[in-house]
């Protein structure tokens, strides 16, 4: 229900006359009501504007004067643009994937963006779904923003971010790894009452697939786990309905299928689907969104997509051991074979004396056998085929179809893989939309061979880079190694032009000395006052020096650059600022991998009021040299020319 103010409201922290008020709600502003109090005099209500930032409060329904409010249409939410939405997904899959270096399970950019297209198109939508009251580019209901912000990962955040477009996407990122975690657990769960232990042990986990994630999102993880059962069981051809009626009575179901008809209903006939027909539907679907997603990358954001130079010699490993185990009719159950394949798990240091799924040490063997620096990249635990989801150091978007050969590739269980999935090493793509993959592998068919799997099974592909790993290495050890004092000519320089080098700064107050004083604040206290700031109306959360905004301080603190309980003084902005610096390949510049003018491009996107230093592409826009690169937007420009910014830059090597 959305209520238009008639009067100007004030917004009270609680439904009472004399509760603090926290805002205004203008006349003619459109809220969205949550609660409404039990005497239903009082609303509480969520107000967006495109042009005032979100506010939440209880505003007066009924005076002597008669309604204050009348009930309306929903209003457009706040726009947010592409380029920032598919950016804010690359910095969640390194956030979400850098919280545990021991998780299971590893998520990525191009399933966020592709999630977001399949609910909203990417777009700041309001409720879609008729079952929850899911609203914004993910459709996150608020139960399941409160999942998230109740876990470790959602520290920092509120209630009332799930508002905020751009914010949704660090809820969307841990929820698709809750999801994966709840599924194999529950699958796992099921093997071993049946006295099936694989999943269970040191061979397992469970590796569910990205089609199992999306049905998690669209249909809850206990409905996704019994949609997995029943496929593995040879269920495939019972009426998806059978499964989901026990999550939604027949009203809701029949509001789910008609919701969800490209996913629940045949396309020709209108027929509801079967189990089958469910997962070949979401599998169709899927794979056209990555697809779309890796293009928006390459048109959007192309310096963020993996470099895949280099060769992999572990397939050339592979390839002899196939040629042995094709030539001498090698199976594991013969003694040669057995006797193989208990050398892999020696070599991986895996202790038994039977065979066990062995898909993890035959890739484990086979980097072993590659020579430096390969043999020294197995992961933890190499008999896991989850564990290699994170193997190496670059992972390559679902949607490219151009993967080099010999790219580790972690697949979903399916017929001719372990129960608990399979990871091997990319051979080629076919079929008329390239929808089969051909893997070099152990443990195929018991034994080493190329088979053919369904392209919706890969949960990952990761490739190792020495090139890449050399920059990274050599740029860490830049800026650790420089000196004191090294980056404060550049420093001042961008913080002249955001803050007039105020640490005390904030937006469209770059005078501000002490009220507040963000210097004696803690950061979790700047944090709290940036929300705070916008829900009163200010366009911007940008304070200090560096003109942090608050979702960049949230992920700052995600990334340990900084703790809640320190304080935002100058000595820490200037860290922070440097660890933004470091994001924009400011190692890469001082190791000499990169050049002035192209650092700056990377600088110019960090802080608006820098120009950039070539003409770019920010999309189908060109944005030309000298120009801020967020040009056009309304609020930023550049404020400094090019030469002075260069000259600036060069300060930084020293």
């Amino acid at each position: 229900m959305f209520r238009e103010a008639l009067h100007l409201l004030l917004i009270r922290d609680e439904p009472a006359a004399d509760a603090a008020t926290s805002g205004e709600m203008l006349p003619g502003e459109i809220g969205r009501q949550i609660e409404i109090s039990a005497d239903e005099q009082w609303a509480k209500v969520v107000i967006l504007s495109n042009f005032l930032s979100v506010r939440e409060g209880w505003i007066r329904l009924i005076a002597d004067i008669g309604e204050l409010t009348q009930i309306v249409e929903a209003p457009p939410r706040p726009d947010f643009s592409l380029w920032a939405f598919l950016k804010a997904t690359v910095d969640a899959e390194t956030w979400i994937n850098g919280l545990d270096a021991d998780a299971r399970f590893y998520v990525i950019a191009d399933y966020l963006i592709a999630l977001a297209s399949i609910e909203t198109k990417i777009k700041n939508a309001g409720q879609k779904d008729p079952l929850t009251d899911g609203i914004g580019p993910y459709q996150l209901s608020t139960q399941a923003w409160q999942r998230f912000i109740e876990a470790p990962a959602g520290e920092g955040y509120a209630a009332t971010d799930r508002e905020d477009a751009l914010t949704q996407i660090s809820g969307a990122a841990y929820l698709a790894i809750a999801s994966m975690n709840a599924i194999s657990d529950g699958i796992a769960e099921h093997d071993s009452s049946n006295g099936d232990d694989e999943t269970s042990g040191p061979t397992g986990p469970f590796v569910p697939s990205y089609i199992d994630v999306l049905l998690a999102h669209m249909f809850g993880d206990a409905a996704a786990i019994e949609i997995r059962k029943a496929k593995m069981g040879d269920n495939g051809g019972a009426p998806a309905k059978s499964v989901l009626i026990d999550f939604f009575n027949e009203d809701e179901f029949a509001k789910l299928a008609k919701h969800r008809s490209k996913f629940l209903k045949d396309a020709e006939t209108g027929e509801l689907e079967t189990i089958d027909g469910l997962l070949i539907n979401a599998d169709t679907v899927l794979r056209s969104e990555l697809t779309k997603a890796h293009k928006l990358m390459v048109d959007h954001i192309p310096e963020d997509l993996p470099k895949t130079d280099g060769t992999a010699p572990w397939f050339g490993v592979a390839e002899t051991e196939h040629q042995d185990w094709s030539d001498n009719l090698i199976k594991e159950d013969t003694p040669g074979g057995t006797a193989r394949v208990l050398q892999y798990f020696e070599e991986i240091e895996f202790a038994t004396t039977t065979v066990q799924p062995w898909c993890g040490a035959f890739a484990g063997h086979c980097m072993l056998h590659a020579g430096a620096p390969f043999n020294a990249t197995v992961v933890n635990g190499p008999a896991r085929a989850a564990n290699w989801k994170s193997w190496g150091n670059t992972a390559i978007p679902l949607g490219v179809n151009d993967v080099p050969v010999g790219a580790v590739v972690v697949l979903a269980p399916e017929k001719g893989s372990s129960r608990s999935g399979h990871v091997g090493f990319f051979s080629r793509y076919f079929g008329g939309d390239k929808n089969k993959v051909e893997i070099l592998g152990g443990n195929q068919s018991d034994t080493v061979t190329k088979t053919k799997f369904a392209r919706s099974k890969i949960a990952a592909i990761r490739w190792y880079s020495p090139k890449e790993q050399k920059e990274k290495d050599d740029s860490s050890g830049s800026v650790g190694n420089s000196p004191p004092g090294q980056f404060s000519t550049l420093l001042d320089f961008i913080g002249q032009h955001e803050s007039n080098n105020n640490y005390n700064a904030f937006f469209g107050h770059a005078g501000n000395t002490n009220d507040p004083d963000f210097t004696a604040m803690t950061v979790a206290a700047v944090i709290a006052w940036q929300r705070a700031f916008v829900n009163a109306g200010s366009k911007s959360s940008a304070v200090g020096k560096y003109q942090f905004l608050r979702n960049t301080l949230l992920d700052l603190v995600k990334q340990g650059h900084a703790a809640n309980d320190q304080l935002f003084n100058a000595a820490l902005q200037d860290k922070l600022a440097i660890a933004l610096m470091e994001r924009r390949k400011l190692g890469r510049y001082i190791a000499g991998a990169l050049s002035t003018v192209e650092f700056g491009i990377h600088l110019a996107k960090e802080w608006a009021s820098l120009p950039v230093t070539r003409n770019v592409k920010r999309g189908n826009r060109t944005i030309k040299q000298g120009q801020s690169y967020y040009a056009g937007d309304g609020l930023n420009k550049a404020l400094v020319s090019v030469p002075a910014f260069l000259s600036a830059i060069d300060t930084a090597r020293g």
